[in-house]
């Protein structure tokens, strides 16, 4: 019991403390705590989507080369 009692007063003091403290600091805290969302993953995501967007886009366009060829490329390897 005694050591969350000193865990919940030093998270107090913290709070406290950040509350308390010149506005760099605060903007240090903030810029922290910003920094650790998971922005990073979720441009990559992003980004990994289009890129999987162009790929079947050109998957597409070459399936569609192959399934209907040039007559001309036929001809000469038929030959």
């Amino acid at each position: 019991m005694r050591g969350s009692g000193s865990v919940k007063a030093a998270i107090d003091d913290e709070v406290q403390g950040t509350l308390a403290a010149p506005s760099e600091y605060k903007e240090q805290r903030m810029s922290a705590a910003y920094d650790a969302l998971p922005k990073r993953e979720t441009i990559l995501t992003r980004q990994q989507g289009e890129i999987e967007i162009h790929v079947c886009t050109i998957a597409a366009t070459l399936s569609q080369i192959w399934l209907q060829p040039d007559p001309t490329c036929l001809s000469s390897t038929e030959s």
